[in-house]
């Protein structure tokens, strides 16, 4: 018997969800993270002011599909999400990332209007959700 009332949702620190983005959409390539990754992130946080939609919601804040019954997981707390999720009968979720095989920095050299554009779009997900700023 499962309670399909049960909601949990998983998350991940802002920064590296979108370095993850970036690393998806140029999959195949060896960027690193500097001026091209700026240009790219501070074009797509942009344009999610004018649609939020962009990038099928990838560069939307998490805290805004967050609601208040909701228990939240971050993406390392997969082991504690499972133990959760046994006492339910649910058993084995595969941890599946195509891209965790690219090393990502914690913080880097970011220029002011990258690390502005950053935390007008995630500032509200840092608060939200506890994780500690990067710059």
């Amino acid at each position: 018997w499962f309670d399909f009332t049960y909601k949990f949702t998983i998350t991940r620190e802002p920064l590296q969800r979108l370095f993850s983005e970036y690393h998806w959409r140029i999959r195949g390539s060896d960027q690193k993270y500097g001026a091209q990754f700026e240009h790219w992130a501070i074009r797509m946080l942009e344009q999610r002011k004018q649609d939020p939609y962009v990038g099928d919601n990838h560069m939307r804040p998490q805290s805004e599909f967050i609601m208040s019954d909701v228990d939240v997981f971050d993406i390392s707390q997969m082991d504690l999400l499972q133990t959760h999720l046994n006492k339910y009968g649910i058993r084995n979720i595969p941890t599946v990332n195509v891209t965790a095989k690219q090393p990502r920095p914690t913080t880097y050299n970011a220029s002011i209007k990258f690390i502005d554009a950053f935390y007008d779009a995630y500032d509200v997900d840092y608060e939200r959700l506890g994780y500690t700023k990067p710059f």
